[in-house]
């Protein structure tokens, strides 16, 4: 037997590699796959792609899609009888279809995992700002009840009314320039003795 060499370019990237590329892109794309959308975003040719994976391709486009809620658009599922009717003859394959999906339902547990935490969160902050929100109005009350009572002690009619002798805000003469005056020091020297 004599060695016949193969004829034409040598190939550029091997099956694994179109492989590899191939699922990558097809994690982070949602829709069906096709030639063009594939050469756009990985610049492998088209040819490349339509004749060495055009049956893995088709494999991906055929997954079936179900709706769930209104929240969750269309999920891609994996037709799984669909899989193994297609590849119980071949368990390399099959082997990595599954793996694939695997890896995808290990990723969206993690995600879901994450979510959960970030919603924890989000609802102790929640908690936080309705017990702050609930005080500030409380506060505001307090400060209402107060401004109410320092306005009214101003008209002589509610002093009699309420036998206050003078008004709540006015200040003494002889205070007036304490009243004025940003030295604590000497207004208040019991707080600043060592």
């Amino acid at each position: 037997m004599t060695n016949e060499s193969k004829r034409g370019r040598p190939t550029r990237y091997s099956d694994e590699e179109l492989k590899t590329v191939l699922y990558n892109f097809s994690k982070k794309h949602t829709g069906p796959l096709n030639y063009s959308l594939l050469e756009k975003n990985t610049k492998i040719p088209r040819h490349v792609w339509m004749r060495r994976m055009k049956e893995t391709i088709n494999d991906l486009n055929n997954m079936i899609c179900c709706s769930t809620t209104e929240a969750v658009e269309n999920l891609p599922l994996p037709n799984i009888s669909k899989i193994i009717e297609e590849y119980k003859d071949k368990p390399n394959i099959l082997s990595e279809k599954l793996y694939n999906w695997n890896e995808i339902i290990q990723t969206l547990h993690e995600k879901v995992y994450q979510y959960e935490k970030q919603l924890a969160v989000v609802e102790t902050f929640q908690k936080k700002i309705k017990h702050q929100e609930k005080i500030i109005k409380q506060q505001k009350e307090t400060i209402d009840y107060y401004e109410s009572i320092i306005l009214d002690s101003t008209n002589p009619l509610y002093r009699r009314e309420s036998q206050l002798d003078y008004n709540i805000i006015s200040i003494h003469p002889n205070n007036k320039d304490k009243a004025s005056s940003f030295d604590f020091k000497k207004q208040f020297p019991a707080l600043f003795t060592e």
